[in-house]
């Protein structure tokens, strides 16, 4: 029986899953699935991720020759992030969404997205999934434990535009367009475009105190000088370093009440 697509089903135990179920099925570039409920909605690295009802589930299929990717295959979830939130800001005007590296949507100091890209094998082109958790209606209590600290917190699109929000499906068919978007960048390997468009609505600009904990437990510190050529984080310790998304968990070093770091 084949899969349904470009719709929005009632359930669904993951939609990147079923994204990639639809991608052994030959689906092609740009198909999309959405959900009302996830049963296993996961994260990076292997998190799990809190599907509340009343947000936006949705996984889109992202295909490109080989030789493209190999250029600029780094860059698809930071393509993805360029593209979800210039969709954002465009339906919210005057909100300052943002993203933290590599590919969270952040709000105020708040969580409000996050984004997850898997590659699909036994493809002939390459494929990658690109999956946007958002929240819209409701925020979880509590983030990932581990993920962040305890002082860090979730928002949701109707917390902070209360009365007069874009329903759900005008927000998830700006999205698809916006990423979709940005990834005809990539497939043209053109990489500089994507970079200043992440560079734009970025919340770790140049000159960000930042600290970090890698996946060993070794803590670091330092100050933020830009993307490589891969989308890593390069930061000086003073010594010039690269910080890549699968090693580290990246925080923004608070400021004390007199506006120094502390």
């Amino acid at each position: 029986m084949k899969l349904k697509s470009n719709c929005v089903l009632e359930r669904c135990d993951s939609t990147n899953d079923y994204a990639r179920r639809l991608a052994l099925e030959g689906s092609p570039h740009g198909t999309w699935i959405s959900c009302k409920v996830q049963s296993r909605g996961k994260g990076r690295s292997g998190r799990s991720w809190q599907s509340l009802e009343g947000n936006l589930f949705l996984s889109i299929l992202v295909r490109m020759e080989q030789s493209a990717f190999a250029n600029a295959g780094s860059w698809v979830p930071l393509a993805a992030a360029a593209g979800a939130v210039r969709a954002l800001r465009a339906l919210y005007r005057g909100l300052g969404i943002q993203i933290k590296w590599p590919n969270d949507l952040w709000l105020d100091d708040a969580k409000l997205g996050g984004i997850l890209c898997e590659s699909v094998s036994r493809t002939a082109e390459a494929c990658v999934i690109v999956g946007i958790g958002l929240n819209y209606e409701t925020a979880p209590a509590e983030l990932a434990t581990g993920e962040f600290p305890a002082s860090y917190r979730a928002v949701c699109l109707k917390d902070a535009v209360p009365r007069v929000s874009p329903g759900i499906d005008l927000v998830r068919d700006q999205i698809i367009e916006a990423i979709l978007h940005e990834m005809e960048f990539l497939k043209r390997s053109d990489v500089q475009t994507v970079r200043e468009h992440y560079l734009e609505h970025a919340l770790l600009k140049e000159g960000t105190q930042i600290e970090w904990t890698t996946r060993s437990g070794t803590d670091g510190q330092g100050t933020v000088a830009g993307l490589g050529a891969s989308g890593e984080l390069l930061v000086d310790l003073p010594a010039r370093a690269s910080l890549f998304s699968e090693d580290v968990r990246v925080r923004v070093v608070p400021k004390a009440s007199d506006g120094s770091r502390l």
